[in-house]
């Protein structure tokens, strides 16, 4: 056998470090990790059975969220007919709902299945599912806060974030970023739902603790350590192996891929990166995209070199994650800081000058843009107000939303929380 590139260099070192910092290195490692809770506390079972139940089409042109309708902005009020679409999709599927809720009232979620045997497969299958439970739960919150049941409206918004961040706790890039899609749309709700109504103190406030404490604990940790587990296992599997992971065709494929001894350069090069994408999740948030921006920007001048035909399609998903997790803790914190303006406004009657106000009865401290570290930024507007961060360009455009921005693609646009009235 002919080997080009067997240098394995300090990677086993590495990986032992991993392994020492309690991190699973191979599949039976991440079965283990990814902890089975009691069935009774488990959510996943019965969500996926409820969610077997449920009835819509999701090429419906009238169905907001869960089919093809988009209001622009995503939290402007549904015309008739959008409305009309979403009513008819709650009370058709009404005791399947009964069903979600008291499912999300379980505080564990393991998706089942054996990731030591079929990994990609068992969670790749789990992520329609959880996103429709997520999205039936936003549209849900939208159409009963239109017929002022507002609590039940709150209620729903925040069993959509409990679904967010214990789907996040699966150990892949795809459930997280499922996780990410979901509180995208229950953000859009909310924002939807301050904008047109007037919510309660007490609600105000349950949403706001929710979503800090989401914010608290959001993490891409799981989600980079379970890729980091198949990346080691594609580049570590012998070729007799890999037809049964990854089927004939692309084994056969891998099997050259080892033979010319390009997996050593593979995982020379993932597993030093891996590890420093971990490290920057252990450091204060604010901290975290510029680690991050700087592991990208090496990862980049490794793979113009060529000759690393699985790093350069697995790796720059770190960066993804830490873009959009970034994104998705900067507007969490952004819809807290909005619930505790409405507090404000109804208190004292009029909006804050600046959110220093807020502070320290409304708020113990003013949350800060996960990609700069500075506090968010706070408009008053014409009518309402926007609270936002800078979002992915780094630059301050005046809080206009990503649904706003000049074309798709642009990223001149913040991450924002707009209440308009």
């Amino acid at each position: 056998m002919v080997v080009l590139f067997n240098r394995p260099g300090d990677t086993q070192d590495r990986i032992a470090r991993l392994r020492a910092a309690g991190y699973p290195t191979t599949p039976a490692e991440l079965d283990a990790w990814y902890v089975h809770p009691p069935d009774q506390e488990n959510l996943a079972t019965p969500l996926i059975e409820t969610m077997a139940d449920f009835q819509f089409d999701k090429n419906d042109t009238n169905l907001p969220v869960l089919g093809k309708f988009r209001a622009e902005p995503a939290d402007s009020p549904w015309p008739p007919h959008a409305l009309n679409a979403a009513r008819e999709f709650l009370t058709k599927n009404s005791n399947a709902l009964v069903r979600l809720h008291a499912a999300l009232e379980r505080p564990k979620y393991r998706f089942p299945g054996n990731l030591a045997q079929m990994k990609s497969a068992v969670l790749t299958r789990s992520a329609d599912t959880v996103r429709n439970a997520g999205s039936s739960l936003a549209l849900e919150a939208r159409v009963v806060a239109e017929e002022n049941r507002l609590d039940q409206a709150v209620k729903a918004l925040l069993l959509a974030q409990h679904l967010a961040d214990r789907v996040e706790a699966e150990p892949d890039a795809l459930p997280y970023l499922v996780a990410e899609a979901i509180r995208r749309i229950n953000l859009n709700a909310a924002e939807s739902i301050l904008s047109q109504h007037e919510l309660s103190p007490t609600n105000l406030l349950r949403l706001q603790e929710r979503l800090l404490a989401s914010a608290a604990t959001t993490s891409p940790e799981r989600a980079i350590a379970g890729t980091l587990v198949e990346f080691l296992h594609i580049t570590g599997q012998r070729p007799r192996g890999l037809d049964a992971w990854y089927g004939r065709t692309k084994g056969t494929a891998l099997s050259v891929y080892w033979t010319l001894g390009l997996h050593h350069r593979d995982r020379r090069l993932g597993t030093r990166l891996y590890d420093e994408w971990l490290a920057a999740l252990r450091l204060p948030s604010d901290q975290r995209v510029a680690a991050a921006r700087e592991i990208n920007d090496s990862l980049g001048k490794q793979l113009s070199r060529g000759l690393h035909p699985v790093a350069s399609t697995t790796l720059p998903i770190g960066w993804t994650i830490s873009e959009k997790h970034a994104s998705d803790l900067t507007r969490l914190r952004a819809g807290a800081t909005a619930c505790a303006i409405e507090r404000f406004r109804q208190r004292e009657g009029s909006l804050p000058e600046s959110l220093e106000a807020l502070v320290p009865v409304f708020m113990a401290s003013i949350p800060t843009d996960a990609f700069t570290g500075r506090p968010l930024s706070y408009r008053r507007l014409d009518r309402g107000f926007v609270v936002y961060g800078v979002g992915e360009d780094g630059a301050d455009n005046g809080g206009l939303p990503r649904e706003r921005r000049p074309k798709a693609g642009d990223r001149s646009f913040d991450d924002t929380f707009t209440v308009t009235r």
